[in-house]
This record gives C-alpha cells, sequence and structure tokens, in this order.
C-alpha cells in the first residue's frame, strides 16, 4: 500500500501545490501590465465627489470622450477624440510608466478639464442627454472607444501630448507659443474644417469700469482707468502677435501682459481677437474657441464628414505622429 500512498501524494503536489508555485514565481517576473490584461485599472480622482476611483482604461475613455465632445459628431471625430483621450491617459498613468497626476497624490488623473480631461458618469450623462438620446449617444461613443481600442498617438516612438481644443477658426497654434515649451507634432497647421462651428465667430462685450477692475484684480499695479481707455492715447494697445495672428501681449499704460492671462481674466474665447472703444464700452471682435493647440475639434467633425478617418485627422493636427497598438 505504501506505494499507492506515495503516487497519491504525488499527484496531489502535482495538482495542488505546483500551480500555486507557478502563478508565485510568474507574478514576481511578470512585466509591466498591459491593455490586454482586464485587471489593469488607473486611478481616477472625481472632482466632484473628491473620491479616488479605479477605472478601467477603456471605460475611462468613454467616459472622456462623452464630456469631451459632442456625440453628434462624426463617428470618425469620435474615433479622433478617442485616441486622443487614451493617448492622454497612458502618457500620464503609473501604471503604463506615466507620472500620475500632481494635483491629487495617489490618482493618475483627474477630471477637473481645466488640470487634466473632463469625465463623466453614466448618471451624469443621462441628465446631460435625456434618457431617449441617452441609449443611442453612448452606443456611438462606445463604438468609436471600442473600435480604436488600445491605439495611442507616438512621436518617433514616444507617446505624445496630444493636446485638443474646440475651434481653430481657421489655423492651429505653435504650443511654444501659448506655453512657452515646443514640440514638433504641435505646430500650426492650417484648418479649413471648423467652420460650422458656432464658435467661430463671437463678439463679447464689456463696460469700461467692468474691464479696469478686471484688470486691476488680475495685477494691482496695472494703473488703467475707463477715462484712460477713452483717451485719444489709449490705454490699451496689441503689442505684440504670434505667428499665427493672435494677440501675444498688450500694454497696458507702462505694463505687459500676455494675452493668454487676459483670456482668462475676461474670459475670451480665445487670443484671436481685435477690439475697439465703443462709448463706454470695450468690444472683443473674437475668433475661435480655446487655446489653438493640436487637434480642433470642429475641424475633426468637419474633416470627418468631408470623408477622413480619424487616422488622417490625427496625423494632420498631431504634425509627424504615428497611431500605434498600446503593448
Amino acid at each position: 500500500m505504501r506505494p499507492v500512498l506515495t503516487l497519491f501524494i504525488a499527484v496531489t503536489i502535482v495538482i495542488l501545490v505546483l500551480p500555486t508555485m507557478i502563478v508565485g514565481s510568474w507574478e514576481k517576473v511578470a512585466p509591466t501590465p498591459s491593455l490586454e490584461q482586464p485587471g489593469v485599472k488607473i486611478q481616477v480622482y472625481i472632482t466632484d465627489s473628491q473620491q479616488l476611483m479605479p477605472l478601467a482604461l477603456e471605460d475611462y475613455v468613454k467616459g472622456v470622450v462623452a464630456a469631451e465632445m459632442p456625440a453628434s459628431f462624426h463617428l470618425e471625430a469620435l474615433k479622433a477624440q478617442a485616441v486622443a483621450a487614451r493617448t492622454y491617459a497612458v502618457k500620464r498613468a503609473r501604471v503604463f510608466g506615466g507620472r500620475g497626476c500632481d494635483a491629487h497624490p495617489g490618482a493618475d488623473l483627474c477630471t477637473d478639464p481645466g488640470h487634466c480631461q473632463a469625465w463623466l458618469p453614466a448618471a451624469e450623462l443621462q441628465k446631460k442627454w435625456g434618457m431617449i438620446e441617452y441609449s443611442s449617444n453612448w452606443t456611438k461613443i462606445s463604438q468609436a472607444v471600442e473600435e480604436t481600442a488600445g491605439q495611442i498617438i507616438t512621436y518617433q516612438g514616444v507617446v505624445i501630448d496630444p493636446l485638443f481644443h474646440s475651434t481653430c477658426g481657421g489655423q492651429t497654434e505653435d504650443a511654444g507659443a501659448v506655453w512657452q515649451q515646443s514640440f514638433p507634432y504641435l505646430v500650426p497647421v492650417t484648418c479649413t474644417y471648423c467652420q460650422h462651428s458656432p464658435k467661430l465667430k463671437a463678439e463679447q462685450k464689456f463696460s469700461l469700469s467692468a474691464f479696469a477692475a478686471a484688470l486691476r484684480e488680475l495685477d494691482g499695479t496695472i494703473a488703467v482707468t475707463a477715462q484712460g481707455l477713452k483717451s485719444q492715447a489709449p490705454a490699451l494697445t496689441v503689442a505684440e502677435k504670434t505667428a499665427t495672428g493672435r494677440v501675444a501681449t498688450v500694454k497696458l499704460g507702462s505694463s505687459s501682459l500676455k494675452a493668454t492671462a487676459l483670456r482668462h481674466a475676461l474670459g475670451l474665447n480665445s487670443t484671436r481677437f481685435t477690439y475697439k472703444i465703443e462709448g463706454e464700452q470695450i468690444v472683443f471682435q473674437v475668433q475661435g474657441y480655446g487655446h489653438g493647440v493640436g487637434m480642433c475639434q470642429y475641424g475633426a467633425d468637419g474633416m470627418g464628414k468631408a470623408g477622413k478617418d480619424y487616422g488622417a485627422i490625427l496625423k494632420h493636427y498631431y504634425q509627424g505622429t504615428e497611431v500605434t497598438k498600446l503593448r
């Protein structure tokens, strides 16, 4: 009976113990998790609830596309947005070698669009779209994400920072003109596809007193008054423009101010503007919406409607890049 008992013990070890040993040793040498492994999660800080939530990458991308681009846009534009959103996440997520969200320790990304990317959960999307449109919109966005699953944008093999904005107004901007750091793939390109944007042109008016107050709040050293703005030697002048025609700096009396700071202080749609004084008002004629760098979202929609696929859209707005599969 002893040989039988010995055989029984040996078989038991093979069936029960050996697999555990193999798995244990595999976990020690396993490479960085790849997209194909369903257990991979990214940590997302939900700004509204101030909570950290683990999300599968593709589920996160769906919420970003739904929040950042109208579901009515052409499917190819939504695909381009999906690849850009995924690339943005991969660039930052620690599981893929990124540095995480510097505003929220422990998070890879946050849902504050002023810092990372906007993101909306199903409950908020139902409120946004209504129950009737929710099903069709979510199906369309899911299709865009699923048909581009795992795809990211690289430049010479390195994951890019895929910046995007609503409406460029005819030409995108160089990243260096906005943030003083240039990238070879974030350079000005001509865009004739965003002419249907409701943000293409806008007139924004401010009373002179409110305008002067906003400037003083922005910089207490700026000595600008409503009366001074109406003088024959106006206190406000355009001092410098970028190569694409956007305002780079303005002069206010003896002070200079970056146009990007002026835009945020006043809530201007973009820095591609002209202005004039009319009575007690200052009137800005503004073209485009957003910082103008990277992909023009309405331009992407226009390119999709013109028969361009998402790969062509991305290569147009991110010069010299390739759409590659995340390993």
